[in-house]
């Protein structure tokens, strides 16, 4: 974009955390979570982000993020396959606010230019103040931030991340553009509905277990050590204010166990339960069998 050379100056940092990534954690390879190092700054990667933004000076940030599949858009069925945010200042914050309203306006703006099936799968973050956060802590230093975290039910969040790509570009090109704000616009953005931990990978109804059947939510986590994803047990019975990407309804089947382990894998997954879920659910048993 000949707009972009312009009339701005980029800077991008393609991975903050490239030893959390490789071990699918959010901590970095001293097990701290670098995106609880803000003011303290004891990692390097904290210390090496926050070099960046003295010298650099930015006036804009975009805080790039995964975030759990349990996300979604509201209380509905719908996953969080993006969640925005405009970070929070605290309550006692004496500086001027209008850096905030600016980032609160541009995703109101990109808002509206979504469809409305992107719509129905977009949240706003929980507008709760972190004051160890790196977002939070940018938004504080009088630079206008904006989280994009990128979710749904993806194992690896192609569609997602293709989006919050499309989100960064549009938005990039709106503040070359010469973006100003519209109160409409942070209207917009505050009538988005936020994000609710209602979804869970897999419910299993009427499981019976020693002769009584109860609901079963669990988690698709993934072991690095071992190269493997497993069934990570969530909830037990009161799951009717969940949803699920996938549910398994075995009501009229005799199978039946003594007791549900905490988790499932590879090894330990029931071979009926495999052979259910290699008919009915191919992509799942591709994961666990």
């Amino acid at each position: 974009h000949s707009s972009w050379e312009e009339k701005l100056t980029i800077g991008f940092i393609p991975i903050l955390n490239p030893d959390g990534a490789e071990a699918y954690t959010r901590a970095n390879a001293l097990g701290i979570d670098i995106n609880r190092d803000a003011p303290t700054l004891c990692t390097p990667e904290a210390k090496f982000l926050m070099d960046c933004v003295e010298t650099f000076r930015p006036h804009w940030a975009f805080n790039m993020h995964d975030q759990r599949s349990i996300f979604s858009v509201g209380n509905s069925a719908e996953p969080a396959v993006m969640a925005l945010l405009a970070p929070n200042v605290p309550p006692d914050y004496i500086g001027n606010t209008q850096h905030r309203d600016l980032a609160m306006g541009l995703i109101g703006a990109q808002y509206r230019q979504m469809s409305e099936a992107e719509k129905l799968q977009t949240s706003r973050f929980s507008d709760e103040y972190y004051p160890l956060a790196m977002g939070d802590f940018m938004q504080t230093k009088g630079i206008s931030t904006i989280l994009v975290e990128s979710g749904g039910g993806e194992i690896f969040r192609h569609n997602a991340r293709k989006r919050a790509a499309v989100f960064l570009k549009n938005a990039i090109q709106q503040i070359a553009a010469g973006f100003s704000f519209q109160s409409a616009d942070k209207d917009v953005y505050l009538s988005i509905d936020e994000n609710q931990t209602s979804l869970r990978d897999v419910i299993f109804r009427n499981l019976k277990v020693a002769g009584r059947a109860y609901d079963y939510a669990f988690q698709i986590g993934f072991d690095c050590r071992a190269n493997a994803f497993f069934l990570e047990l969530d909830t037990v019975g009161t799951v009717q204010h969940l949803h699920a990407y996938r549910t398994i309804d075995l009501q009229f089947s005799d199978f039946e166990i003594h007791e549900v382990p905490r988790s499932f894998g590879r090894v330990n997954l029931p071979e009926y339960w495999l052979d259910s879920l290699k008919k009915y659910y191919p992509d799942l048993w591709n994961l666990l069998a």
